[in-house]
């Protein structure tokens, strides 16, 4: 076992059901080791992934900008967009992320090559721009949950919506995921990503949460075992993901004696 979930097992020992401990320790020291850098740094904690991804975001600038949402050349656009991921997404793999050039992609989706760049900047930014949707997708779940629903209980269940989702519309969802975790340049910009969903998540808590500091605590929280249950989906594609989001809110809550 990793040295970090020894690490969280022996911090959780004396919590009963020590495998449940050992499956949610990686859970707990994620959301507490954000949680400390934000004591630590509130300044900055989140300045090194804004630095890092204020390139991509600027590109992105460029790409999504449009006057008027819903006319037809931003259906157009957003079409085109998704049809360049389509023929990528097949691509890497069938190929490898490495071994795929942006030619190809261009050539199976039927454009050229200037005409890919037009909405994207690099092969990576297909990836990128892919997982910048699924956040905001992710952000309108947790929107639309009802009113009275505390934080934590609406992400979780937004997150089971949204897992779910993936699992049943996109039989390869999985496999991206591990493609992507496989892959160490996606893998980092993967989770500069993820971390970069964090104050958004915390601004749509806000409404539902008594405080600042809970609405943080529970995107924390929520991505943490958002990343779990990742992890269990790439170690296992057939588990019920859903259920898997029910189980790891469960298990926490056993740990906490709630």
């Amino acid at each position: 076992m990793p040295r970090v979930e020894n690490f969280a097992c022996a911090i959780l020992s004396a919590s009963p059901g020590t495998q449940r401990a050992r499956d949610v320790a990686p859970v707990i020291l994620l959301a507490l080791s954000v949680i400390v850098n934000r004591v630590c740094h509130p300044e900055g904690v989140f300045r090194a992934m804004r630095d890092s991804s204020s390139d991509l975001l600027r590109e992105r600038g460029s790409v999504n900008q449009t006057n008027h949402p819903g006319n037809m050349q931003e259906r157009k656009h957003q079409f085109a967009l998704a049809e360049i991921q389509g023929v990528a997404f097949d691509l890497f793999l069938e190929k490898g992320y490495d071994g795929t050039t942006v030619d190809e992609i261009a050539a199976g989706a039927g454009i050229s090559r200037r005409t890919f760049f037009r909405y994207y900047e690099t092969k990576e930014d297909v990836v990128m721009v892919a997982l910048s949707q699924s956040g905001e997708f992710l952000e309108s779940l947790i929107s639309q949950r009802p009113a009275d629903e505390p934080p934590l209980v609406a992400f979780q269940r937004a997150m089971r919506d949204f897992l779910s989702h993936y699992q049943a519309a996109d039989p390869k969802a999985w496999r991206i995921l591990d493609l992507i975790q496989s892959t160490p340049r996606l893998r980092a910009r993967y989770l500069l990503e993820r971390q970069s969903w964090m104050p958004q998540l915390t601004r749509v808590l806000s409404d539902r949460a008594t405080s600042e500091n809970n609405a943080e605590i529970a995107a924390i929280t929520g991505l943490a075992i958002l990343a779990f249950v990742y992890d269990r989906w790439q170690q296992n594609p057939d588990i019920d993901v859903g259920q898997a989001v029910i189980d790891a809110f469960e298990t926490l809550q056993d740990l906490l004696g709630a």
